[in-house]
């Protein structure tokens, strides 16, 4: 059987919105080959190109084709343990917001890129911690204290509240890490986490607060009924 043909018929095979590169043939070794292949089936209508050298075969309902979900298409450019939805997708993951956004934010070890797909618009993100399976949740979390004055429908108490409820669910190994990667976020994500902990009874404070420039206040209009502390954090 030629290769053209073990190529067709790997792929009737496959089911619908099933994301296809060259790496779907490891034993095929005459790439250009498998290439000419599924452009020709492009051409033909039995796939559709997804982006340069990634492409899927559609599933026909009786209202046309539809592509894959969103979801699908985000892990064909992204690794999913070395990257995670951040942005307004985030936001309203963690409930902070009901709003949704035409843009879909990426953060990743990847560089900064932006990729339009179909109806679909990606914005990537350096992230400022390589990203692992483990530190994914933590690493959100720092991003919505980073972004907490541009969430939007939520106040700044709201967020605060939503992560200390997180923050205190942590493992001290994970709270140990969790101090570690704030250390690449700005000083007032810095101070936050701090006052955090500090509320929640952390014992090795000193090393969040040792770090921050003693003159330097932070402008954040933080509730002193539940961060009693907030002054020691210099939050004004």
């Amino acid at each position: 059987m030629s290769i053209a043909k073990i190529v067709q018929k790997k792929i009737l095979s496959m089911k619908s919105n099933t994301i296809i590169t060259l790496k779907s043939f490891p034993n095929i070794e005459n790439k250009s080959t498998v290439n000419l292949k599924l452009c020709r089936m492009t051409s033909d209508g039995l796939l559709k190109r997804l982006s340069k050298g990634k492409y899927y075969k559609p599933k026909k309902t009786n209202f046309g084709y539809i592509a894959p979900v969103e979801k699908t298409i985000i892990y064909s450019l992204f690794n999913k343990n070395e990257s995670y939805t951040s942005g307004i997708s985030l936001y309203n993951g963690m409930g902070l917001t009901t709003q949704v956004s035409s843009t879909i934010f990426i953060t990743s070890n990847k560089p900064a890129k932006k990729i339009k797909i179909g109806y679909l618009n990606i914005k990537s993100i350096k992230s400022k911690v390589k990203i692992n399976k483990k530190n994914i949740f933590l690493l959100q979390i720092l991003d919505i204290l980073q972004n907490i004055k541009k969430i939007p429908d939520a106040t700044v108490s709201e967020v605060l509240n939503k992560m200390s409820k997180k923050i205190s669910t942590l493992t001290k190994t994970e709270t140990k890490d969790f101090i570690k990667y704030s250390q690449s976020y700005r000083p007032f994500v810095r101070a936050l986490v701090g006052m955090i902990l500090e509320k929640q009874k952390f014992k090795d404070i000193n090393k969040i607060k040792n770090k921050l420039n003693p003159i330097t206040v932070f402008k954040l209009p933080v509730d002193e009924k539940i961060f009693f502390n907030k002054k020691e954090w210099n939050f004004i």
